[in-house]
């Protein structure tokens, strides 16, 4: 679990990460920062499981688009 602000409203948002429903994912801690330069913040999840890094991009109003997923291995 981690927490920022993904709205822009000042207030404590927080990203929790679980273990998918088919058991193939085992997600890290998320962390947020701004990514991309755009000043909104984004989310990023390691996956040890499958040696991947999901980053979620933000959209400014709390909610994240569908993970861009780049393997580390």
């Amino acid at each position: 679990m981690t927490a920022g602000d993904l709205n822009g409203d000042a207030k404590t948002d927080l990203v929790v990460t679980n273990v998918a429903n088919s058991g193939n994912s085992n997600p890290g801690s998320p962390l947020i920062a701004d990514l991309d330069g755009n000043g909104k913040m984004d989310v990023v999840v390691t996956d040890a499981d499958n040696y991947n890094v999901a980053v979620f991009l933000g959209n400014g109003d709390g909610t994240l688009q569908a993970p861009n997923t780049y393997a580390t291995e």
